[in-house]
């Protein structure tokens, strides 16, 4: 019988378009708890540049 409680541990990143996603992930998070507007234009900024690198290496 299966194991009802069995939860699939989180697999780590293997390539650098996944650590990427993972990255801009944790910057979205953390961006969406902070009440300062400069704050989050920092850390907007920061998951442009992110993305553009994910979308680069998409192609």
């Amino acid at each position: 019988m299966d194991n009802k409680y069995n939860i699939p541990k989180k697999k780590k990143p293997e390539t650098k378009q996944e650590i990427i996603q993972e990255q801009i992930e944790e910057l979205i998070k953390r961006r969406d708890k902070l009440t300062n507007l400069a704050e989050k234009e920092k850390i907007n900024k920061e998951i442009m540049t992110l993305f553009a690198q994910y979308e680069r290496l998409k192609l």
